[in-house]
């Protein structure tokens, strides 16, 4: 038994989707919809099926409802550079566009950082002594 997708609605306007193969569940995705905008946010996969693509059958039936329901724009959001990310859009016959990211990094993780390199620079300096 397949099922291409179903939505669990967990609030206003974010949807839970799994796909299911004989009654296990073998993919997910979290899509936030908008009046006119869809955005799939994050997906996952169980490796143990990843040959059968279940997450391109429940990323049509994704696209396939968010239509139904009156969207115009549907967002895979950045790719980050990944190419099998990259690749699975193309297959929906995606197009690129500029998308800025913005990230906020915290005061704890940013003075982690500066203390890395820190203590980077150190570690070469005792090393070419």
């Amino acid at each position: 038994t397949k099922k291409a997708g179903t939505a669990l609605a967990i609030g206003g306007s974010m949807e839970m989707w799994i796909a299911e193969y004989n009654g296990s569940v073998v993919a997910g995705s979290i899509l936030f919809t908008g009046k006119n905008h869809a955005s799939y946010w994050h997906g996952v996969l169980d490796p143990d099926y990843g040959k059968m693509r279940p997450v391109n059958l429940m990323g049509a039936a994704v696209i396939r409802a968010s239509c139904e329901q009156g969207v115009h724009w549907f967002d895979f959001n950045p790719s980050m550079g990944l190419h099998g990310v990259e690749r699975f859009k193309k297959s929906f016959g995606t197009k690129p566009a500029p998308c800025p990211v913005y990230a906020k990094t915290s005061g704890f993780v940013q003075a982690t950082r500066v203390l890395g390199r820190l203590l980077r620079r150190v570690s070469r300096r005792e090393d070419s002594q």
